[in-house]
């Protein structure tokens, strides 16, 4: 509310800014920069000198009701030497652009505030991890054991896998893991008979690794902390670099189980037909299964029934 009494509810955009004071506080519309009604309007150019941010209540009107909403209240002065038009504080979103809109979190002032916030969340989620496997009172002795024997692998998943997702968000661990992926990467390749250590890909490696690295530091630098959430441009790429690292890992983890299974049917002296329409086939769709089920319990059923399908026809 303006010293004059006014609201602004009732302001015109053409009409002239008082002499004595101007203030503008902040709605959900998007900022209009050129143009007749642009906040650019005139010579754009205003003194960091020529605002005085405040907190400030402002009343909110609609037709029935209205609340008292805590804003940030920016004054205007035009006897400050400041022209043109309505003027509002703009930021410089160039370090904001890894943070998702609405995003509770923030990102490090430093390179070594990062590197400190980076570490206290990787080692938080590993002591969280650890505590719902050791400490789970819900767990059977057995559920204990098999998930303690699983421990180190599910961190070096972690590790290799970067998830950007709402949910499973963690700074840390989506830095070391793009820094880290490479060296997965290099050895899932090995099993498929290429050799990235070789003299001839070694350097394709490093700079694959390098590129890595860069990507992981930024993330750490720029993305924000705790419960935020990265912005949909930073996000995206990110997501499906991790989801060529998951089918990787989902890739190996069938191809040893489907070795196991059959070496388990030349032991027994099993027919090769019969393993391959029992247990090699269930092998085979371990995969899909767990993708499947994940996907059921995200809420998408349909997808997943529809997934039970084409993966068959696919292999086929």
């Amino acid at each position: 509310v303006a010293p004059d009494g006014s609201t602004g509810l009732d302001a015109q955009p053409n009409a002239p800014a008082p002499r004595s004071s101007h203030f503008v506080t902040p709605t959900d519309e998007p900022i209009v920069l050129h143009g007749q009604h642009g906040i650019l309007h005139g010579d754009g150019q205003v003194p960091p000198s020529s605002f005085d941010s405040t907190p400030a209540p402002t009343q909110t009107a609609s037709s029935n009701t209205r609340s008292s909403v805590s804003s940030r209240e920016i004054r205007w002065n035009p006897e400050d030497g400041a022209t043109g038009g309505a003027y509002t504080l703009v930021e410089d979103h160039i370090d904001q652009v890894c943070i998702g809109e609405g995003s509770v979190g923030v990102a490090a002032p430093t390179w070594k505030a990062a590197w400190d916030d980076g570490k206290q969340e990787v080692k938080a989620s590993i002591e969280n991890l650890w505590e719902d496997i050791a400490f789970n009172g819900d767990l059977k002795l057995y559920e204990k054991v098999l998930l303690l024997c699983e421990f180190p692998f599910t961190l070096f998943r972690k590790a290799s896998i970067p998830i950007p997702c709402e949910g499973y968000y963690n700074r840390g661990f989506i830095a070391l893991s793009m820094a880290l992926s490479p060296l997965w990467f290099a050895f899932y390749l090995l099993g498929h008979e290429i050799n990235l250590f070789s003299k001839s890909l070694i350097l394709y490696f490093m700079i694959y690794w390098a590129i890595a690295i860069v990507i992981g530091a930024s993330i750490l630098r720029l993305a924000p902390g705790g419960e935020g959430n990265m912005s949909m441009v930073a996000a995206a790429p990110v997501a499906l670099y991790g989801f060529v690292m998951a089918a990787t890992w989902i890739d190996y983890i069938a191809d040893h189980l489907v070795s196991l299974l059959d070496f388990i049917g030349i032991v027994l002296h099993i027919p090769g037909t019969i393993m391959g329409l029992t247990v090699l086939a269930w092998g085979n769709s371990m995969g899909d299964l767990s993708a499947n089920m994940t996907m059921a319990r995200k809420g998408l059923g349909n997808m997943a029934m529809t997934a039970c399908f084409a993966g068959p026809v696919f292999n086929i």
